[in-house]
């Protein structure tokens, strides 16, 4: 009975309009990239993107105590108040970065008469190069850490780690705005 009652009442609700299936026949349609944007290879990548860099950046401020407690001499205990405060600042180096480069290129410069206006491709284009850098940076600085067997090495590595956590943020951002329709911002956002 309760088997009979859940499954009529999934089939109902899947028939529902926005269901991704047609209420007149209970097959399953999935419709084009242009009206779900869930379908788009873009937001796939840069859902992959979030998942991995996010993943390590979690993990990171779960193991850093123990990965610089580990190489710090046994007498004496770091000074992990300075080191946290250090790494606030790095991440914020890393935003200052991120404006720096973007002052730099030409999205944002003024057009003269003739020029075309900078387009949204030209913004998504940069800034796909840019979270390209930011990971394969923030890989590499991980790497670092893990491997170096000095307290000074790890704190640098996990330094130019929070550098990259602090482009990665302003970029991640703008590549989301640009790609996810306004519409669908709330859909993609909460999507499992």
């Amino acid at each position: 009975m309760i088997r009979q009652r859940t499954a009529s009442s999934t089939s109902i609700a899947l028939r529902k309009p926005g269901f991704l299936c047609d209420p007149v026949s209970p097959t399953l349609t999935i419709p084009g990239p242009s009206t779900n944007p869930l379908l788009d290879y873009k937001l796939l990548v840069v859902g992959l993107i979030q998942t991995c860099f996010e993943g390590s950046l979690y993990l990171f401020v779960f193991a850093w105590v123990p990965y610089i407690q580990e190489v710090s001499p046994p007498d004496e205990q770091p000074p992990l108040g300075y080191i946290f405060s250090c790494f606030m600042v790095s991440m914020s180096f890393g935003s200052l970065l991120y404006t720096f480069i973007i002052s730099l290129s030409t999205l944002d410069s003024p057009t003269v008469a003739g020029d075309s206006p900078p387009t949204n491709q030209k913004a998504i284009s940069l800034h796909f190069k840019m979270i390209v850098g930011v990971c394969t940076t923030s890989g590499l600085t991980l790497f670092a850490a893990v491997a170096g067997r000095s307290e000074h090495t790890r704190f640098w590595a996990f330094c130019a780690f929070e550098a990259c956590v602090g482009m990665y943020y302003p970029v991640i951002g703008l590549i989301r705005g640009k790609l996810v329709p306004d519409g669908h911002r709330a859909t993609v956002s909460d999507a499992p």
